[in-house]
């Protein structure tokens, strides 16, 4: 028979045992982020992730998201791996220091409270929001005339900010129709690409 103060010990050295060799197999911090990112991001009315809505470019590049490398498509720095394929970003240049105007999420995995997200169809879309606008073309929001083939856009507007969806470039969507992106600005806006 162990004596007790024997058994305790062993006891406790057989967690802190099991303990160590669990932690080991725990998934490093990097590889918890990769897989984080695989799963989707939040999108809100004012940000997507950690990203958000008239943040610097200091402050945009301290989340990991964003480079130090400026876009060639637009003015403003591009996304980091692995978000680059799956939003884009228009900054603000027109005062200094440039601050991030839109975030246009194009990744499937990426989803609002609510679960929208690039993908949903227009059905879908008008039962997760009740106060989702009408559908528009994307050139009546932008002053000019409206044609028949265009951008069509809906939104959800909050105070604090407003959530676009862009279904695809051409005619009017029906209900099986796809969100082609989800918009994170101030105001709807319809984005046609740079």
């Amino acid at each position: 028979m162990v004596p007790p103060m024997r058994r305790t010990m062993i006891l406790i050295l057989l967690s802190l045992s099991l303990a160590l060799s669990l932690g080991s197999l725990a998934p490093s911090a990097t590889a918890r982020d990769a897989d984080r990112a695989s799963q989707g991001l939040l999108i809100t009315y004012q940000g997507w992730g950690k990203l958000h809505r008239g943040m610097t470019p200091k402050e945009a590049q301290r989340t990991g998201m964003v480079s130090t490398k400026l876009s060639g498509c637009a003015a403003g720095y591009q996304l980091t791996k692995p978000y680059a394929g799956r939003a884009y970003l228009t900054w603000n240049a027109a005062k200094k220091p440039w601050t991030v105007r839109w975030i246009i999420v194009i990744g499937s995995s990426d989803h609002t409270r609510e679960g929208s997200h690039p993908g949903t169809t227009l059905a879908q879309l008008r039962h997760q929001h009740p106060y989702l606008s009408k559908v528009v073309r994307g050139g009546s929001l932008t002053g000019q005339v409206p044609s028949k083939v265009d951008v069509w856009v809906a939104w959800v507007k909050k105070p604090y900010g407003t959530i676009t969806y862009h279904f695809p470039y051409g005619t009017r969507p029906t209900r099986a129709s796809k969100v082609e992106s989800v918009v994170v600005s101030k105001h709807p806006v319809a984005y046609y690409g740079c």
